[in-house]
């Protein structure tokens, strides 16, 4: 229930803020900063780790709305997993600014992954929050962030029975670098 509540919250203020943005277009200016970053997450909606790319893609006076996508892969390992994992994780955010390098990150992603071990293969898709905070260098440089993620099973095949339930208490730390335009 705690869940739900905090993704409803979630959701209701990005699409605040996104229906803000539209209204107000003569506010929404050129991007002035390096827009691209790569950066390895830890944790969160990959799980366990994922390899992502992060783009600016608008900037509201002082705030920015990015767009993230995401791969990670999984082995099967011996004590720790019954199946391998291949994943894609989309993420539209959010970015409040503290700052010129400091955000507040809104964000909410939908992965999809495919778990295969000996059997037969297996889908699960996932709805994740995030609600975090980002240190985006204005230049090229360090590019750094920390979030609250709760993952959230969207759809799980029937085999994925530790799956339905949504796995709270997630935390991601991602640490790249904001490449030159």
């Amino acid at each position: 229930m705690k869940t739900k509540l905090i993704s409803v919250i979630v959701l209701a203020l990005l699409f605040s803020f996104f229906h803000k943005n539209v209204q107000a277009q003569s506010a929404v200016n050129p991007i002035d900063r390096n827009k691209n970053t790569v950066y390895i997450e830890f944790l969160g909606n990959g799980i366990l780790y994922s390899a992502n790319y992060d783009r600016l893609l608008l900037k509201h006076n002082d705030d920015y709305f990015s767009f993230r996508a995401g791969v990670n892969f999984i082995p099967q390992l011996k004590n720790f997993s019954d199946y391998k994992v291949y994943g894609l994780i989309l993420e539209p955010n959010y970015l409040f600014a503290i700052n010129a390098e400091s955000f507040f990150e809104l964000g909410m992603s939908i992965s999809l992954f495919k778990l295969q071990n000996e059997d037969y293969p297996s889908n699960l898709i996932t709805f994740t929050p995030r609600i975090g905070y980002r240190y985006q260098t204005y230049d090229s440089g360090v590019f750094f962030r920390i979030g609250y993620t709760p993952v959230l099973p969207i759809s799980a095949d029937a085999s994925l029975d530790n799956f339905h339930e949504p796995h709270m208490g997630y935390f991601a730390i991602g640490l790249g670098y904001t490449l030159e335009n």
